[in-house]
């Protein structure tokens, strides 16, 4: 963008950089942590209906939200639903894994 800030692109480009990163982390500590009955799983959430996002210059966010396939940001209780699936009993089994609570937007729309 011509004023300095980075585009919608741009954001998106950026953030999935560091999921990668974070992922290749989460994989790490999954891997070591495992022996001890410890589960590691990322939660990747998308635009969140928060603060920020209403701060968020109206051309970013109106592009965000038409690349995210259900046209609609989380509510901050969708992403604390899925870390406290994670954290309940239920969820045991499960280590290594990348949670996307993004409405479909790491999916490319």
């Amino acid at each position: 963008m011509s004023d300095g800030r980075e585009s919608p692109t741009e954001a998106v480009a950026r953030l999935r950089l560091r999921s990668c990163r974070d992922k290749r982390n989460e994989d790490r500590i999954a891997r070591e942590y495992a022996a001890y009955g410890i589960t590691a799983n990322l939660v990747t959430p998308g635009l969140v209906r928060t603060e920020v996002m209403e701060d968020m210059p109206e051309e970013m966010r109106r592009e965000l939200l038409d690349r995210t396939l259900l046209k609609r940001p989380a509510e901050p209780e969708e992403i604390a639903d899925a870390v406290l699936w994670l954290a309940d009993e239920r969820s045991r089994c499960v280590t290594g894994a990348e949670i996307h609570v993004d409405g479909g937007l790491s999916l490319g729309a």
